[in-house]
């Protein structure tokens, strides 16, 4: 529950909340600012079906003259961080809550009064929604909270002021113009209306008599908004008639007997409150709630004042079920440890010892408890109308004194404390005595165990049995103890701590064999035989024996004659250390191995069944590579994995694997060489004018990666010539340097080397011709040039 402390320093604003509920109505909840903390939350239960029939009931017995026809229950709580909020917020005001919806509207309209009740309960368990359905009405405890006179008008809400939360009922009632139907007395030439609380009213539905010559009945109608009713009307004519309520379908819904004319009528029963009550008063403050409804018989019974049957003695026919049992006298005796005979106990066991001059100490006191009928009353305006009121009568049992003494071997009687002696009733079971009397003592030395409870001095006969010795007049009980020594057992040797097993492997708990008891001094015992030679072992972490433990023979102090003490025989186990044996694990491999791989080594030293694993740097499918003298890889070996799985160990073991080599081919590359600058299709000459070919040099072949090579560089630097047609030279062509893009390492494709031959224009000289001659030159002819 969430107290007040939880909410200090939390604000307190205006609260609003509500909740529908299934049957539609609302229900509302308003607090002004400061008195309830923030995150409030409301939480509602309905417990109508639980509990509603029950409130009525309760309602029912405590109003005269009215009926409460229609009841709605709800559980109503206010939580703060999930629990329920503690009803001290109310020092700071009240929360407002209302009901509202069609239910409401149709409850006024039908009712004369609508009334707001507090429901609670006088039993030891609290009530709630969770308990509600177990509920009696007896135990019920009504609060009214709210009460409006409605006189059958529709009013749309109805609430109440709340200063704490718990089950609230809202309850509508009427007058009681008709009576349910029920078992009755009618008189002759008499009629009533009766109706029936089973069912909502139907149109269809009909009611018949089991005998129209006695009694017939009206059309159905509608009683208090609610209920099937008829009106019925009896001849000139005794007789036992049944009146049903059928449906359209000739199903009976409801049924009762009418006695006509006779003295059988159903009544409610009630006894006195308290024994400061008046038998002869009406007064409902003066009589308990109502027991429940049985049958009286007034036949031929005399009214006092047309209100009351004094001579009622023997007028029950049948009591309220659940409460007892009818004797022959016609008293009901109550059933034992009941609520109703709890409740009669605890008001009238005062008066009751006091009327028999005795103390009542416990319920034990009392034999039995009566309801002994008193008088009949009728006109009290309940359903039934008569009542069957009456007193209590408790028998109370007489007394005896019970005493108890000690006495032993060894001591005279010894008188205990005053409070050991008991007063008890005549015929009751003997109680036991509540002193400090040990199960064992020791005198002198010598134990003496307790024998039992005897009823004479001299400590004879059978000893006394508690549970059913009855004591009828004054006794006195003596208590008889009896020296004995026993025969126990010990043993040493036996680790502790561990777990112990057989020679099968199995746990085993070695126990000492149980005391020899009850040997008095001189008499003669049989020691354990079957223990001596007991073999036991300890096994280490790994199930190995490791340790046995053999039990010697017993050594009996005493040789098998009871002494004037306990005897302890012992034993002793011897250990003896079992040689666990150890294995060891070698690592091998066959095959081609490969160079850099290292064969694993296990130094560890295995006991047997230990748990090994296998080494995993070397798994199935581990490869190694294998390279060329130009790191190429030329070839792989593969590990086949080792040949044993992980277990546990029982022998040395040698762990396999086998190595595979598988060659791998390693890509060839070729190195050619390209040249350009030399014109096509001429004729080239050296120096001396002889004519010359170039030729590319020699490609180099089936290089691999990085394998390194040697460029030709011979024709580096050559000098080849074009001549015209008359054989003058007139261009010059030098080979330059080969260009190598890979430098002189293969990589991993062709290579190709390239060169450029440069030309250059050679001059070719040019030459002129000039004629000329001497001498007489002769006319008409002209020099040449």
């Amino acid at each position: 529950m969430a107290s007040l402390e939880e909410t200090v320093g939390v604000a307190h604003p205006e609260f609003s909340a509500s909740y529908v509920s299934s049957e539609g109505v609302t229900i509302s909840l308003h607090a002004e600012e400061g008195i309830l903390p923030e995150g409030t939350e409301l939480s509602v239960t309905e417990v109508t079906d639980a509990l509603g029939d029950t409130i009525k009931e309760k309602m029912d017995s405590e109003t005269e003259g009215t009926t409460v026809h229609s009841v709605l229950a709800y559980d109503i709580n206010l939580l703060y961080n999930g629990k329920k909020l503690s009803n001290s917020w109310s020092e700071s005001g009240y929360v407002d809550v209302t009901f509202t919806g069609a239910p409401i509207q149709e409850m006024t309209e039908a009712s004369d009064k609508v009334e707001i009740v507090a429901v609670d309960d006088t039993s030891a368990t609290k009530l709630s929604a969770d308990n509600a359905a177990e509920a009696e009405a007896s135990e019920l405890k009504l609060e009214t909270v709210g009460e409006q006179n409605v006189e059958g008008t529709v009013v749309e809400e109805v609430g109440f002021k709340a200063e704490h939360f718990t089950i609230y009922a809202i309850a509508g009632s009427g007058s009681t113009s008709a009576v349910p139907l029920e078992e009755m007395l009618v008189g002759k030439n008499s009629s009533k209306t009766i109706y029936s609380d089973n069912y909502s009213y139907d149109y269809w539905y009909t009611w018949e008599s089991s005998d129209t010559s006695i009694l017939r009945v009206g059309a159905n109608t509608r009683y208090n908004w609610y209920y099937n009713a008829t009106t019925i009307t009896t001849y000139n004519k005794t007789g036992i008639v049944t009146l049903r309520l059928k449906n359209s379908r000739g199903q009976v819904l409801d049924e009762a007997i009418i006695s006509v004319g006779t003295g059988y009528v159903t009544a409610q029963f009630y006894h006195l409150k308290d024994p400061t009550k008046t038998p002869d008063s009406n007064n409902t403050s003066e009589w308990s709630s109502n027991l429940g409804t049985g049958l009286a018989n007034e036949t031929g019974a005399v009214w006092t004042d047309n209100k009351n049957i004094f001579n009622a003695g023997n007028r029950v026919e049948e009591w309220p079920s659940g409460y007892g049992t009818k004797t022959a006298d016609g008293k009901l005796e109550l059933t034992r440890n009941t609520t109703t005979w709890n409740e009669i106990y605890t008001k009238f066991k005062d008066q009751a010892a006091k009327n028999a001059g005795v103390t009542i100490n416990s319920k034990d006191d009392v034999e039995a408890i009566y309801l002994v009928p008193y008088k009949i009353s009728r006109n009290n305006g309940t359903h039934p109308d008569h009542h069957v009121d009456c007193i209590i009568e408790m028998k109370v049992k007489t007394v005896v004194t019970v005493s108890y003494r000690l006495k032993d071997a060894s001591t005279d009687n010894v008188y205990r404390a005053p409070e050991d002696n008991k007063i008890v009733a005549t015929g009751s079971i003997a109680p036991r005595p509540t002193g400090s009397y040990p199960a064992r003592k020791q005198v002198n030395g010598v134990w003496y165990e307790f024998d039992g409870w005897y009823t004479n001095p001299e400590l004879t006969g059978d000893p006394v049995d508690f549970n059913t010795y009855v004591v009828n007049e004054n006794t006195t009980f003596y208590a008889k103890y009896v020296g004995e020594h026993k025969v126990s057992y010990d043993w040493t040797g036996l680790p502790t701590g561990v777990t112990l097993y057989d020679e099968q492997g199995n746990v085993v708990t070695p126990a000492l064999p149980r005391d020899i008891t009850g040997l008095k001094a001189g008499q003669s015992y049989d020691i354990d035989t079957t223990m001596p030679g007991t073999v036991v072992y300890t096994h280490d972490g790994f199930g190995n024996k490791n340790a046995k433990y053999t039990l010697g023979a017993w050594n009996d102090p005493n040789n098998g004659v009871m002494g004037e003490s306990n005897v302890l025989v012992t034993g002793i186990w011897t250990s003896e250390v079992v040689n666990v044996p150890e294995y060891r694990i070698v690592y091998s491999w066959t095959g081609t191995v490969p160079d850099g791989v290292t064969l694993p080594n296990d130094n560890h030293s295995y006991k047997n069944n230990e748990t090994y694993v296998v080494d995993t740097t070397y798994g199935k499918g581990y490869t190694v590579n294998s390279y060329d003298q130009y790191h190429n890889v030329n070839g792989v070996y593969t590990f086949s994995g080792w040949d044993t799985q992980p277990g546990r160990i029982q022998k040395n073991l040698e762990i396999k694997g086998i190595w595979s080599f598988e060659k791998t081919s390693v890509a060839q590359h070729n190195v050619s060489y390209q040249w350009s600058g030399l014109p096509k299709n001429a004729t080239l000459y050296d120096e001396a004018g002889f004519t010359v070919e170039p030729e590319l040099p020699t490609s180099i072949n089936g290089l691999v990666k990085g394998q390194p090579y040697q460029i030709n560089r011979s024709q580096e630097g050559i000098v080849v010539y074009t001549h015209d047609e008359y054989g003058n030279r007139n261009a010059k062509y030098t080979f330059g340097t080969w260009t190598d893009p890979n430098n002189g390492v293969m990589g991993e494709s062709d290579v190709l080397v390239t060169g450029i031959w440069t030309s250059e224009v050679v001059d070719v000289p040019e030459y002129s011709i000039v004629y000329s001659w001497t001498g007489t030159v002769p006319g008409g002819v002209s020099g040449r040039k």
